[in-house]
Parts: C-alpha cells; structure tokens; sequence
C-alpha cells in the first residue's frame, strides 16, 4: 500500500503556487498516494495575524484527521506558507506525520524539533539566503536561514534557489525518493 502524502501549497498568489501540487501528484503517482489540498486564497497580509493563521490551520488539522483515519501518518510535502501549515499540524497539533519536505519555509527558524520528535519519521529542509520572500515572513523565516536547531532526524539542506524555483518538476524526483523511504 502507498502511504499518503499531503500537498500543501503555500499563499495563493498565481496558478503557478497551486500548479507545482498537480504536476508532482502526476510524477509521483506510481510510488505516492499523493493528496493534493488546495485550501483556497491565502491573503499574504491577513496571514501576518494569528488569528488568520490558525483558521487556516483548524480547516487543514480537520481534514487530516477526517481523511487519514486509521491509516498510519501521512508524508508531506509544503511549500512556502504550507510549511507553515505543516510545521503546526506536527508541532502544535500533534497530528502524526511521517516523512516531511518543507520547501522554502515560513516556520519559525528556531524550532526545537525535540519537543514534538515523536511526530514525524524524518524532516528535510530546503532553505536559500537568496529567498527574499521569506525573509518578509514574520511567522517564521526557516527558509532563509534554516532550521537553526539540530535534530538526528531533521536535515537542513542549503540552495541556492529562488523561492519558487524549490517547486520545478526538475527538483521532485529526489522529493519523491525521500518521501517513499520507510
């Protein structure tokens, strides 16, 4: 059985942030039970409160919950804001998770991965000090600077990529072979 995997875009901005998600479920059909999830616009200035923040998150933790029940935690794959939606689901909602991509990240920088370790596999971060979108993030700038914290299990990878250039089709082969690893 494929394990299922999470597509979290991040803020709505253009077809080309939700087009990534379509293009990867494709490549990653015979090896990922990839579930797409379009949550729908994301107001870039509205995502500075909290309260935005966790609205979003409350519909996503529902629909995790809803759709993976009984079945053993999902992989995820996020981008952008999503990482944001993805770090919280694990972190604050204790939804369990397996193997888990966070590209270009909005999640705070100094996340100490130990206090919810027991809710994911594996991370691997893919980060750039040439993201200059998420250097404006007030929520967290991870793909800026990394994941400042270690953790065995959690890998800070540096690029050199523009924020969107982490979702080009080029990229999902090696996401889709660390996400099928037990």
């Amino acid at each position: 059985m494929k394990r299922a995997t999470l597509a979290i875009h991040g803020i709505w901005t253009r077809s080309r942030s939700l087009a990534w998600i379509e293009v990867f479920e494709n490549m990653a059909s015979n090896e990922l039970d990839v579930r797409p999830r379009e949550y729908g616009y994301v107001s870039g200035i509205l995502s500075v409160f909290g309260w935005y923040r966790d609205r979003i998150v409350d519909g996503e933790e529902k629909y995790a919950r809803r759709v993976l029940a009984g079945q053993p935690g999902p992989n995820v794959i996020a981008h952008s804001f999503g990482c944001y939606v993805a770090w919280s689901l694990m972190a604050e909602r204790r939804v369990q998770c397996h193997n888990v991509i966070l590209l270009a990240p909005a999640a705070p920088e100094a996340t100490d991965w130990r206090c919810f370790e027991e809710k994911f596999n594996r991370v691997r971060v893919y980060w750039s000090p040439r993201d200059e979108i998420i250097g404006l993030a007030p929520y967290g700038r991870m793909g800026k600077v990394g994941a400042l914290m270690t953790h065995p299990r959690v890998e800070s990878k540096q690029t050199t990529l523009l924020h969107c250039q982490h979702v080009e089709p080029a990229r999902f082969k090696e996401y889709i072979e660390f996400l099928r690893q037990e």
